[in-house]
């Protein structure tokens, strides 16, 4: 069997799928492909891959592919304890001058990232204030682990 990965799956859901599977068919080899979205869609299509894993493509209309949702998951601002916008009386209307480590252009966290300042009333963070961008887990698990940073936000 060959899996597509996209970022979202490879660090709980397909590791441990991936366990469970082959302590119940341990005579099946899987094989993963860790590429960029449009590339694990052109696999896919070619016969390369047998499926895809990862988060959904809201805004993309693709007739020839199935898509199924497997979970929904809440985004969130996760801040440390002592982080300076806590002590702001309103923190949301500082989110737009912090520093940002965000998901890359037109990822769906991204995507979903944007769309939760419209719909917040909450201005977005400004030109040049991002930082980097990343995998959003792997990224805030070492933004907890070193203590500090933001994180993508859900609707405020």
């Amino acid at each position: 069997m060959r899996i597509g990965a996209l970022p979202l799956s490879r660090t709980r859901l397909l590791p441990s799928a991936i366990a469970a599977f082959l302590a119940q068919h341990p005579g099946i080899t899987l094989m993963t492909n860790e590429s960029p979205y449009e590339s694990l869609v052109a696999d896919m299509r070619a016969g390369n891959i047998d499926f895809i894993i990862g988060a959904l493509r809201q805004d993309e209309d693709l007739p020839d592919l199935c898509s199924e949702a497997l979970f929904e998951e809440d985004m969130l601002i996760l801040l440390r304890n002592n982080h300076p916008l806590l002590r702001h009386p309103d923190p949301r209307s500082q989110l737009a001058t912090a520093q940002w480590v965000l998901p890359r252009a037109n990822a769906p966290a991204r995507n979903l990232l944007d769309k939760a300042f419209v719909t917040g009333a909450a201005a977005a963070p400004a030109d040049g204030r991002d930082r980097g961008c990343g995998d959003g887990a792997r990224i805030a698990a070492g933004l907890r682990h070193a203590g500090g940073g933001l994180r993508q936000p859900d609707a405020f």
